[in-house]
């Protein structure tokens, strides 16, 4: 009986978790194109764009990586790497997706902003200059409460998002 329990509660856990996905993005730093590549089993890649040639390979499967995306947030000139994360945080510890932002060197990823959440819980985002001012805004499809989603229009402030208006 334990048995048959153990197992029923394990294909709960595999059914209702989502899936890990693969994505690929590019990602420009000091005129250099990259491919980002995350693999279903949580390996994030990056290789030059014009040679094929692996720059580095970062195991972030602990985090189980959704999708990838990039823009210049912050006006420096180069992309940043944002890794959308399905996982628990430190104060909040329900399972979501949580947008984390990352500086590419060449050779590292270095941390930039790990955040939590946005305003509400999302399902997807991307980073698009909307207003054609150089820098990309955070655009996100949030779930409403009461069913539903809203579109979510943030901007970069240094150390982290401001939220700027949402269409309906």
């Amino acid at each position: 009986m334990q048995r048959l329990l153990l197992c029923l509660i394990v294909c709960c856990l595999v059914l209702l978790s989502p899936q890990r996905k693969i994505s690929v993005c590019r990602l420009t730093v000091g005129g250099v194109e990259y491919i980002i590549s995350i693999s279903q089993s949580g390996l994030v890649r990056i290789s030059c764009a014009d040679t094929g040639k692996t720059c580095a390979v970062f195991d972030m499967s602990a985090k189980n990586p959704q999708f990838c995306r990039t823009g210049d947030i912050d006006g420096c000139g180069d992309d940043e790497l944002s890794i959308c994360f399905y996982k628990t945080a430190r104060l909040h510890n329900v399972p979501e997706n949580r947008p984390q932002f990352y500086r590419f060197d060449g050779n590292t990823l270095h941390q930039m902003w790990m955040g939590s959440r946005l305003s509400r819980p999302f399902d997807d985002y991307d980073l698009i200059d909307i207003d054609d001012d150089g820098l990309a805004e955070l655009v996100a499809l949030e779930r409403l409460q009461e069913g539903g989603h809203v579109t979510a229009v943030y901007r970069w402030q240094g150390f982290g998002f401001e939220f700027l208006y949402e269409i309906t």
